[in-house]
C-alpha cells in the first residue's frame, strides 16, 4: 500500500470485519460508490438483492457520503488492511495467553486456588460480610 488509510477507510473495514456475512456484496457496494454510482441506488440495490436490514444498508449511504468526490483506495488495499487487523488480532490474543495471570478474588463468594508456589490458599470475598 503506498498510502495510509484516512478515517472513513478505516471505519469501513472494521464495518466489514464486524458483520462477515455481507462482506461480498459491502465490498460490491464500495466499488460502486467509489466507481461514482449514486449512494442511493447502491443503497437500493443491497437492500433489494441482499436484506432488508436497514441498519446495514443505512450504513452504506452514511460511508457513501463521507467519500464522494474523494479519492479512495482500491478493495485490494483494504482487504489487505483487514487481513492485517485479523492478523494483529490473533497475534494479540497468542500473547495474551503467554501471559499468567494474577489471580484475583472476586467481590463476593470464597474458594480455594494454588499459587505460584503451590501453596493452597483460601480466599474471601473482598465485600463478603459474615453475621
Amino acid at each position: 500500500m503506498n498510502r495510509t488509510l484516512n478515517k472513513t477507510e478505516t471505519r469501513w473495514v472494521k464495518f466489514i470485519d464486524r458483520n462477515p456475512e455481507y462482506a461480498p456484496y459491502l465490498w460490491d457496494a464500495w466499488q460502486k460508490i467509489i466507481d461514482g454510482v449514486a449512494f442511493e441506488d447502491v443503497k437500493a440495490h443491497f437492500i433489494t438483492n441482499v436484506t432488508d436490514d436497514t441498519g446495514i444498508a443505512g450504513a452504506i449511504s452514511f460511508f457513501a457520503r463521507k467519500i464522494q468526490g474523494r479519492p479512495m483506495s482500491t478493495i485490494d488495499e483494504l482487504k489487505i488492511f483487514l487481513d492485517q487487523i485479523k492478523e494483529d488480532r490473533r497475534i494479540a490474543r497468542e500473547e495474551a495467553k503467554k501471559q499468567p495471570r494474577k489471580f484475583v478474588p472476586r467481590d463476593y463468594g470464597s474458594g480455594t486456588y494454588i499459587d505460584d508456589d503451590g501453596n493452597e490458599v483460601h480466599w474471601v470475598g473482598r465485600k463478603e460480610k459474615f453475621n
